[in-house]
């Protein structure tokens, strides 16, 4: 491959895409930058013949450019592996739920009985808020090793085989070991969370752009969706074609299988040639600041990111906090509470469950182009905070009209408005928080992204929990989300207009807001410079600054 920047043809995973002319005056990206260096290239290659077939439905080309960066394809392969993990947690989360009363003897949405101490309806709540707890402790450590060490690729592949480990293990639930099985949803959450960290470290690399981010992530959300449309529809086609199962634990325990099956061989495909081939190692962003360890530099990290964001961001820091209280899709709002709500209270069977997936994932593929649609025509966040209202309207809706098993039909008609709700949503959340880090600070903005996405997962798990035991309707537990939701929109209000949110964080003159964010230029070994685009010690000078300047103050 030619390292000429108007000459560099990005493909996937073996860098044989055609050339085409980078236009005059584009900045390169990490990625793109290391594109063109022929040691940068993976070190696993396949005949460009089988890379064409393979990348060709992952692929997105930059618009700016032109190129395909083999991060973007990985990153469009990992997001469609992702996809089916989402619709295997939901089959086999009901599956563990029917186990779960069938053995405290439970006949009934009201039973009371218990299993290892919490009541049957309680045990995936319970998983999820003890996994988010732990993700949430562990998290800093991970974000620490993918950014002050070269491991961030290892990171990646490492926990999305253990992903795939424990998926494969479910397959074989039943009666007799649903308790193994629930421990490994746990080991599962936790481990897919740890992986998001990873991958999400490589999204800042892949373009300096505002239009290539909106293209990037409403095509990543898409490939997604259609990865787990795919997989609703077999696992569906294969619940009609097999014979009536006998008993609703038989016909639960079936589809989990099927689901967990289809998912296995989908997401071990996907991950394993995205992060052999496509994913490319990264050099430490930063060394280890002096006396400090592994484990202490990511929460010192943190905690000083967090206070530069406090005391130089006002929008930064209003999109961080409605962070908080966002639910990310297949974390443990989402997924659990929904799951217990149609399995529990609804009195759903697995099929009627499928079903309701797959209306919900065939209206999220119009939600994510209405996502990259509003993101142009208005802004990310204007789109974001429409987004929150019609999620929030659509949840609220939902917990006032599912009160009993004998209206459930009416749930095909709310899962189709949730789909278009998460499909227009996440894509945009990802979009503005790119657009509003600083620049040059890409790497360290990514982890808190995620770090603030899930460190409060586990309170609404605990909320469901707590009016569970209770025996407090399980509409009141499903109200939860648009109550968090309207927590995170009141949080966008303060944070301004959109323009003035990119103009606080632009070192270039504020009029002109189109300029990119971060330059390399040409003939410039790109990695080198973004390892040292913001380290620690960038945070500690700027603290060092904000101390003075508070001194001065003082003395005035």
């Amino acid at each position: 491959m030619s390292g000429n920047d108007h000459e560099t043809g990005v493909a996937g995973g073996n860098g044989s895409n055609a050339s085409n002319a980078t236009p005059e005056g584009y900045r390169r990206s990490v990625s793109e930058a290391a594109s063109s260096q022929q040691e940068s290239q993976p070190s696993c290659r396949v005949p460009p013949a089988l890379a064409s077939i393979v990348e060709w439905p992952f692929q997105i080309r930059s618009v700016e450019a032109g190129k395909i960066l083999p991060e973007a394809t990985g990153w469009s392969m990992d997001a469609a592996a992702k996809g089916p993990l989402n619709m295997a947690g939901t089959h086999i989360g009901n599956a563990l739920i029917v186990l779960a009363m069938a053995e405290a003897g439970c006949t009934s949405r009201q039973c009371d009985a218990r299993v290892y101490g919490i009541r049957a309806t309680s045990i995936l709540p319970v998983t999820s808020m003890v996994t988010s707890i732990i993700a949430g402790l562990v998290m800093p450590i991970v974000g620490s090793i993918v950014d002050h060490t070269s491991h961030r690729k290892l990171v990646g592949s490492l926990t999305a085989f253990f992903v795939v480990v424990c998926l494969g293990g479910q397959i074989a639930i039943s009666e007799d070991n649903w308790f193994i099985m629930l421990c490994l949803e746990g080991v599962g959450a936790f481990m897919l969370q740890t992986h998001i960290t990873a991958v999400f470290a490589y999204l800042p690399d892949l373009s300096m752009y505002e239009h290539d981010f909106i293209r990037y992530t409403s095509g990543f959300n898409v490939r997604q969706t259609v990865s787990q449309l795919l997989h609703a529809v077999l696992v569906v086609v294969v619940g009609i074609l097999r014979p009536d199962p006998v008993s609703r634990i038989d016909g639960s325990i079936r589809n989990a299988r099927t689901s967990a099956s289809i998912a296995f061989a989908v997401s071990s495909l996907l991950f394993g040639y995205s992060w052999i081939v496509l994913f490319r190692r990264r050099p430490p962003l930063s060394d280890v600041p002096e006396g400090q360890t592994l484990v202490s530099a990511g929460f010192r990290r943190i905690h000083k990111t967090a206070q530069l964001v406090w005391e130089n961001y006002h929008a930064l820091k209003w999109l961080m906090i409605a962070l908080l209280w966002s639910p990310e899709v297949g974390t443990g709002l989402i997924l659990s509470i929904t799951t217990t709500f149609l399995s529990v209270w609804l009195e759903m069977t697995a099929m009627e469950i499928s079903v309701i997936s797959l209306a919900m994932l065939v209206a999220s593929i119009p939600g994510a182009f209405l996502s990259r649609v509003v993101c142009g025509v208005l802004d990310p966040l204007r789109s974001y905070q429409l987004a929150l209202v019609c999620f929030m309207g659509v949840a609220a809706l939902t917990a006032g009209l599912l009160d009993s098993p004998e209206r459930k039909n009416l749930a095909y008609g709310t899962g189709v408005m949730w789909g278009i709700c998460i499909g227009w949503l996440y894509p945009t959340q990802r979009v503005l928080f790119c657009t509003l880090i600083p620049r040059g600070q890409e790497m360290e903005f990514m982890g808190i992204f995620t770090f603030f996405g899930n460190i409060l997962s586990w309170l609404p798990p605990l909320l469901f929990t707590i009016l569970n035991e209770r025996n407090v309707s399980m509409q009141w537990g499903l109200s939860l989300i648009p109550f968090f939701l309207f927590a995170s929109f009141a949080c966008t209000l303060c944070m301004g207009s959109f323009k003035q949110a990119v103009a606080q964080i632009s070192d270039e003159p504020k009029e002109d807001l189109s300029l990119p964010r971060r330059e390399i230029s040409a003939g410039t070994d790109p990695i080198p410079m973004s390892s040292r685009s913001f380290n620690q010690d960038n945070l500690d000078a700027r603290e060092e600054e904000n101390n003075e300047e508070k001194v001065e103050e003082e003395k005035v």
